[in-house]
């Protein structure tokens, strides 16, 4: 309850499972009345006593209609934070390794997402300049529609790297922002 922001804290610090089953309790409450998918974007920027608890309550899971859908970026040296293969394992646990999008791949992904058009020299650049990252390709993507606009339909050149279009980005912005910017930036 108090998790969850229903009770106050009480002035005494509950044991260390008090959490974690607490967790699990809330988990199969919802499970019963409906399927539970559990989605966690960037676990390796998940905080360790997040981790714990949630493998905990996924470990506990059992015949549960209880899922996750986790992403982890960095490739095959970062280790998954929860140890998923050993927590939940067998036929249930699934791992799915996303490559870098092809031309063709993110030419549709523009196309269908920003209805924009991009000459195919611009679309290899921009392949080349966001590595086949969906995200930063439609940044760029973004960008050069914009810059098209701006001109009257005479395309400039695309940024050359993320860092470059990061910066372009930040001085579009008034000087009064920056501050902000960078204070958030720090945090």
């Amino acid at each position: 309850a108090v998790a969850l922001g229903v009770e106050d804290a009480a002035p005494v610090v509950p044991d260390s499972l008090t959490l974690p089953r607490a967790v699990v309790a809330v988990l199969r409450l919802l499970a019963a009345r409906t399927p539970v998918l559990l989605a966690i974007d960037d676990v390796q920027w998940l905080d360790a006593a997040s981790g714990r608890v949630l493998a905990f309550a996924l470990r506990r899971s059992g015949a549960l209609p209880i899922g996750a859908l986790v992403t982890l970026r960095g490739g095959p040296s970062v280790s998954d934070p929860l140890d998923l293969a050993n927590a939940v394992g067998g036929d249930s646990f699934a791992e799915i390794e996303l490559g870098a999008l092809s031309v063709g791949a993110l030419r549709h992904l523009v196309q269908s997402r920003l209805a924009v058009r991009l000459p195919r020299p611009t679309m290899l650049h921009l392949h080349e300049a966001s590595r086949g990252n969906p995200m930063f390709a439609l940044e760029f993507a973004r960008l050069v529609a914009a810059r098209d606009d701006a001109l009257g339909g005479e395309p400039l050149a695309m940024p050359s790297s993320l860092r470059e279009l990061v910066r372009e980005r930040i001085a579009g912005f008034s000087a009064e922002i920056r501050p902000l910017l960078e204070f958030v930036a720090t945090l």
